[in-house]
């Protein structure tokens, strides 16, 4: 076989979805899908016990209401319905969305469950 001809049946393999990226390009489609039905978390979240901060955009959050300004690296686990698993920093995080402003969610580890409010 010439090369020409194996490159032309290699973008025709392609452009069928029959190649050997296709299932990548599936999955990269598939996480748009689940980040399409990610819940907005942005804000200041606050409730009796428990102060959060997330920023969805830059991908930060904080929990620790004595250091306001410190941000940590913020890593969605997985999203199932209106439940978000979720890190910020080494701490993990199971939230229930009650509905867009509200959520009870609860920390690895730990016993307690918390009612959050978005601040305005």
């Amino acid at each position: 076989m010439t090369r020409g001809f194996v490159l032309a049946l290699l973008a025709l393999l392609l452009m069928s979805g029959l190649g050997p990226l296709a299932p990548a390009a599936q999955a990269q489609q598939k996480s748009k899908t689940e980040l399409q039905k990610l819940p907005d978390l942005n804000g200041v979240w606050s409730g009796p016990g428990l102060i959060l901060r997330i920023d969805m955009q830059r991908h930060q959050g904080n929990a620790d209401p004595t250091k306001p300004f410190n941000r940590q690296s913020l890593l969605i686990r997985n999203v199932t319905g209106p439940m978000v698993v979720f890190a910020i920093g080494p701490e993990l995080f199971v939230a229930q969305m009650l509905d867009a402003n509200q959520m009870s969610i609860s920390r690895g580890g730990r016993p307690e469950t918390y009612l959050l409010t978005r601040r305005k």
